[in-house]
């Protein structure tokens, strides 16, 4: 059975409502495409955040330690006096705080095992 459809057949009233239903479908269509598209993005920067947050902590970590390395040969170029010992323990308790902020991140994730597993996979760690 074959059915023949032609515009001219449709009535006008009902013409009249079908048309400009026409542009919401498409609006409804491309606004759709856009939310998953986002939705998407959002998807892949969250699974990069978790690959970056560890990265950070390092880097934090050994700027810290070269700060310390700098300060303790200061230290040490002065003979060991008073002059830079004071700077050399506040460094110190600095490095020893960005170290202690991995550690925790670490044990956050399960330990280093996991957090090289997870990161290999692109799943959190």
């Amino acid at each position: 059975m074959r059915i023949n459809f032609k515009i001219k057949d449709i009535k006008v009233s009902s013409a009249i409502l079908i048309v400009p239903l026409i542009p919401f479908v498409v609006a409804g269509m491309l606004a759709t495409f856009l939310i998953l598209q986002q939705n998407r993005t959002v998807s892949e920067l969250d699974a990069l955040d978790r690959m970056i947050q560890p990265v950070a902590l390092v880097s934090n970590a050994v700027h810290e330690q070269q700060k310390e390395r700098g300060a303790t040969a200061v230290y040490l170029g002065s003979d060991g006096g008073e002059v830079f010992s004071a700077e050399l323990a506040a460094q110190r308790r600095e490095t020893d705080a960005r170290h202690d902020a991995f550690r925790t991140y670490l044990e956050s994730v399960g330990g280093l095992q996991t957090l090289i597993r997870g990161l290999r996979h692109g799943s959190r760690p």
